[in-house]
């Protein structure tokens, strides 16, 4: 190529014109001032070119218009010197499309005197990409300028075909100086089309003559005919000889005479890979399979050498047939190939195999290299299976025994071994030919010394196999065996019939040797009622049954227990009977009969016999001091048993009796007393001394403290004169009341008394007449009460009250409890008619278990300021609105069994609760 490159600079004249070829710019535009055209034009050959992919012809123009550009130039520069100025010149590519960015050019009109001047600027760069920076540019054409050989019909093509391209694809000729130097397609001078040549312009010919043109085809370098319309030949590489010669014609490329080749014809890459190995014993023949690929342009046809290596040893290749191999391998390509061997004895040291190309001048080698495995000829030991032991069984092991390889040749005697922690036990012999097979079973009888665990080995003289072998002591072995109870049907067990029992046995962990036996024991309230032997084997669990046949006279079965080695397994079942004393001798005398009755109830789940014994503490009390009944009772019933004791002389005063059954026990007392009667006055009362006008009761209360029934006279007395005489008959604590009267009294003294003929007593009482006040008179000191609304109210309310309790306490002469009662009533009643002031509230509430009668009192210092008898149900409350305005009160109450209670309340106390409990009576302000 004819060029020139520059820098962007502002030199002077002398400089520029020394550097570089004038600016084809300038001169364009002196054209354009003188009326000559520049730009390109089509003609019809130009289109018919591009109609055929080939370059246009137009490009002789631009030869012709470079050549007048730089006379014009040369015309420019020139004159510019003569007048004295400066001309700024960019770099310049003669090459230089002129489809591609136009310099500029600037100027103005010089003033008298000075010089004429002009700048030019321009972005250029070389075609192959050389800049006007050297330091950065790149070297060598862009690929699309490469003339490259393919791997498709080994063609010559530019490198904007870039697929198919070989390793170093490019197409040179050899230099004078003995390099290459690539060639190029690009434009040149001479010729309308693109063409082969070199980075300096020579044009690749074939005969000298014919070039070889770029088109817009594949492939795309070609010869054409001489008026480049046909294409008459296209180029391609000879694998022999690594020149480019015609496809058809067979002729050579040349550049000035000298033939264009690609110098890498004869260069191979080959890349090796082991993709199997099958193992072998000796005597027998292992494979190694291998692929091996080409990555060059040439085909190869080369060694591959096969190896075996012990630990970097090589064996001998003399002793490998068939290695070293030629293999061939087209360039691109690849190929698969299998290197079989032999083996023989000793064989089986080699652990490696390896697969090598050499190294040469034209050759990249490669090797590759694998694992293998060549067992030595003799007889193989596997371990298929061991049973783990108990200490003091027999664990076992089997073991498959294979021969392998058929060295020596014929049937073999071979000795294989069982080692215990690596002491040699038993040795059994066995006659293999190549390829046979057998099983060896191995036994041994297990000590303590074997536990936890023993190291098992089977071995024959060219191998072995091992195994821990788990021995497991018998205590943990027992241990491990689990029981559990999974039903009964004692629900439906009357006192007859079979009671059964389903259990579950099962082994915590793996059974040693795969399965056990042990014995099983059924226990029923402590005896042993079955015995059995229980199998377990596998992981599943293993099911019994056990029965016990129970008839009436058995005791109830409180529990029931399976007994292994290890787990026990019981159940528990709710065996309960309630006794209770209903109906005994109480008081009891000496020397008599005391009589017991006992109840006893089955409230537990399961039926049977038990034993009621009923009894005394103290033995010297009575003749016999147990008394003891069978009972025969079904879950739910219940029985009575009566027993009488005989009292001694020496009985104490209190005797306790004891009943039991197996599993309940009830004690009751009784007190003991002489075996005679005595009659006791309980209590005397005399009634009516404070009213003379109502007469007087003797009232007495009479009790037989002794130790049995009896018949005395019992006399009430007044003033010492009986006033009634009575004979009565009491069993002991038996009480009765005797009443007598006399219609009037006078005032005095009174003695009054009752007599037994055990036991007497007498009081006296004082019988007064009522005092009637007198009015006061005007001039006293008594309290008078104004004269108001509320006064005369409660004045009023008082006498009625007066009037009412006088009319109640006149009736009690004829029934002295309803008279007692109405009172009380009209009491409240008037006491309700007088205003409290703020009074506060009682509220009652009955938590007892059933209806009471209740009794509620307030009381004001001395005064009662309410009184009320009354009914409460169960849960029931009652309010009552009568607390006083008093600073002091107290609120009290009683029911008929419970012991009354009286609490006291200050000035503010607005409401009262009482609560009735089973435990006592609760009074509290809210």
């Amino acid at each position: 190529m004819n060029g020139n490159l520059c820098t962007d600079s502002t030199v002077s004249l002398r400089t520029a014109v020394a550097r570089t070829v004038f600016s084809s710019v300038v001169a364009r535009s002196l054209l354009a001032g003188l009326g000559i055209a520049t730009e390109r034009t089509n003609s019809a050959d130009e289109d018919r070119c591009r109609n055929r992919g080939l370059a246009s012809h137009g490009d002789r123009r631009r030869g012709q218009l470079r050549g007048a550009i730089a006379v014009l130039s040369l015309f420019v520069v020139v004159t510019a010197v003569l007048a004295g100025g400066s001309v700024v010149l960019p770099a310049v590519d003669d090459r230089a499309d002129t489809d591609h960015e136009e310099p500029t050019v600037t100027g103005s009109s010089p003033v008298a005197g000075s010089p004429l001047t002009f700048e030019t600027t321009a972005n250029t760069s070389d075609v192959y990409g050389v800049t006007s920076d050297p330091v950065n540019a790149p070297s060598g054409p862009p690929d699309d300028k490469r003339v490259v050989v393919r791997f498709e019909e080994d063609h010559v093509v530019s490198g904007s075909l870039e697929e198919d391209l070989p390793p170093e694809p490019a197409i040179a000729v050899n230099r004078s100086d003995g390099g290459y130097e690539d060639l190029i397609v690009d434009e040149h001078d001479d010729y309308d089309l693109e063409v082969v040549q070199t980075p300096d312009g020579d044009v690749a010919k074939v005969n000298g003559t014919r070039p070889v043109y770029r088109v817009d085809d594949d492939p795309d370098l070609v010869v054409l005919d001489d008026e480049q319309e046909v294409v008459v030949d296209e180029l391609q590489v000879d694998r022999d000889t690594g020149l480019v010669r015609t496809v058809d014609g067979d002729e050579v490329v040349a550049v000035n005479g000298t033939p264009i080749e690609y110098p890498e014809y004869n260069y191979v890459d080959l890349g090796i890979e082991i993709t199997d190995v099958e193992n072998a014993d000796e005597g027998e023949s292992i494979s190694v399979d291998v692929a091996i690929n080409n990555s060059r342009w040439a085909d190869a046809s080369e060694e591959v050498v096969f190896r075996l290596l012990d630990d970097g040893n090589r064996k001998s290749l003399d002793e490998i047939d068939g290695s070293p191999t030629t293999i061939d391998v087209e360039g691109d390509g690849e190929t698969t190939h299998t290197f079989s061997y032999d083996t023989e004895s000793g064989d089986y040291v080699f652990e490696e195999v390896k697969v090598e190309v050499k190294d040469t001048e034209t050759v990249d080698g490669d090797s590759d290299t694998a694992p293998v495995e060549i067992g030595a000829a003799g007889a193989a030991v596997f371990i298929t299976n061991s049973t783990a032991a108990v200490a003091g069984d027999e664990l076992s092991v089997t073991a498959d025994i294979d021969r392998y390889g058929n060295v020596p040749e014929g049937s073999q005697r071979y000795p294989i071994s069982l080692f215990i922690d690596g002491d040699e036990v038993e040795t059994k012999v066995y006659s293999l030919a190549p390829g046979d097979s057998t099983t060896a079973t191995f036994r041994y009888e297990t000590d303590a010394d074997d536990v936890p665990e023993t190291d098992v080995e089977v071995s024959s003289r060219t191998d072995s196999d091992s195994v821990d072998i788990p021995v497991v002591s018998r205590e943990e072995h027992n241990r491990s065996i689990e029981a559990a109870i999974t039903g009964t049907n004692v629900d439906q067990l009357n006192l007859t019939g079979e009671l059964e029992v389903d259990t579950a046995f099962d082994y915590d962990g793996d059974i040693p040797g795969g399965e056990t036996e042990f014995q099983a024991h059924f226990v029923v309230n402590g005896d042993v009622e079955d015995r059995r032997n229980v199998t377990l084997a596998g992981s599943d669990p293993t099911n019994e049954t056990f029965v016990f046949a129970r008839n009436e006279t058995h005791p109830p079965i409180e529990n029931i227990t399976i007994e292994t080695p290890g787990e026990e397994a019981s159940v528990e079942f709710d065996r309960r009977t309630d006794v209770t004393f209903t109906d005994v001798t109480d008081p009891a005398a000496r020397n008599e009969t005391l009589e017991a009755t006992v109840s006893v109830e089955d409230i537990g789940e399961t039926p049977g016999r038990d034993v009621l014994t009923i009894e005394t503490t103290n033995p010297v009390a009575v003749d016999n001091a147990t008394r003891e009944r069978t009972i025969v009772l079904e879950g739910g019933e219940s029985t009575t048993e009566t027993v009488t004791f005989e009292l001694t002389e020496d009985a104490p005063p209190t005797l306790e009796l004891r009943a039991s059954t197996g599993d309940a026990v009830e004690t009751t007392s009784v007190e003991v007393r002489d075996d005679v009667s005595r009659f006791v006055v309980e209590e005397v009362i005399l009634e009516g001394a404070d009213d003379p006008d109502s007469g007087l009761d003797v009232t007495g209360t009479i009790r037989n403290a002794g130790g049995v029934s009896g018949a005395q006279t019992v006399r009430l007395t007044l003033d010492g004169e009986p006033i009634r005489t009575e004979e009565i008959v009491l069993e002991p604590d038996e009480e009765v009341t005797l009443s007598a009267g006399v219609p009037t009294s006078d005032e005095g003294t009174y003695a009054f008394g009752a007599s037994t003929d055990d036991d007497e007593y007498s009081d006296t009482s004082v019988a007064t007449a009522t005092e009637t006040e007198s009015a006061p008179d005007d001039e006293g000191s008594s309290l008078s009460l104004p004269v108001s609304p509320a006064t005369l109210l409660v004045v009023l309310a008082s006498i009625a009250g007066a009037i009412a309790v006088g009319a109640g306490v006149i009736k009690y002469r004829d029934d002295p409890a309803t008279v007692r009662a109405r009172a009380r009533q009209l009491r409240n009643t008037v006491l309700g008619a007088v205003p409290f002031g703020d009074s506060g509230t009682v509220i009652v509430q009955n938590d007892l278990p059933r209806t009471s009668l209740v009794r509620v009192r307030v009381r004001s210092e001395n005064d009662v300021v309410f009184v009320e008898d009354f009914e409460l149900a169960e849960n029931e409350r009652r309010t009552f609105d009568c607390l006083p305005d008093a600073e002091r009160f107290d609120v009290g109450a009683g029911v008929d069994d419970i012991t009354s209670h009286e609490e006291t309340f200050g000035e503010g106390t607005e409401t009262v609760a009482i609560v009735l409990r089973p435990e006592g009576i609760t009074i509290r302000e809210l």
